[in-house]
């Protein structure tokens, strides 16, 4: 409270602890200041937490394409995502990369992006990247067409013996998903 930082906020509703999860899943997506913060803990062990959020940009409602129990160590690339619109979309949309946790020994980069293709035949473009050392968040927008496919790819995972979690979401702006 009191930080006039931006949080990246990904918020995947059908996913309590993060089990359930999956490429595609619904997700609000938002950057804002938290405003109020609480926890409780009021049975069972099971702690809870609520907080309000005054969002700085635009509220998004994306897709995810790697949830937060996802553990990686590779290159990966994730399954593509069907928009169903043949032409693709011309408002441009944003991504969310979550770097969540890391472990193993000496990890000193990763690299997250967000691709689109027409085909989903092996044609793939960059359209956002977020490239790190640790632990954070980063919200990247962009205008212009975004293609009928996209997905999320891991890569430049290096280090001794490096692996992280991650949660990558993709929100197309000025179309219901």
């Amino acid at each position: 409270l009191g930080s006039t930082t931006n949080l990246v906020i990904t918020a995947i509703p059908a996913a309590p602890g993060g089990s359930t999860v999956t490429n595609g899943s619904a997700c609000h997506m938002a950057s804002g200041v938290v405003t109020s913060f609480e926890t409780a803990a009021p049975a069972m062990g099971v702690v809870t937490a609520k907080f309000d959020a005054q969002v700085s940009d635009r509220f998004d409602i994306g897709r995810t394409m790697y949830g937060p129990a996802a553990v990686r160590n590779t290159t990966i690339a994730g399954t593509a995502i069907d928009s169903g619109i043949v032409a693709g979309t011309t408002r441009g949309g944003v991504s969310h990369f979550h770097i969540t946790a890391q472990g193993g020994a000496g990890l000193t980069s990763v690299t997250l992006k967000t691709q689109h293709s027409a085909l989903n035949l092996g044609s793939w473009a960059d359209v956002h990247t977020f490239t790190s050392t640790s632990t954070g968040a980063n919200r990247t927008s962009s205008t212009g067409t975004i293609l009928r496919y996209v997905r999320g790819t891991i890569s430049a995972v290096s280090g001794t013996t490096p692996a992280v979690k991650v949660v990558v979401a993709f929100a197309r702006r000025g179309v219901a998903i």
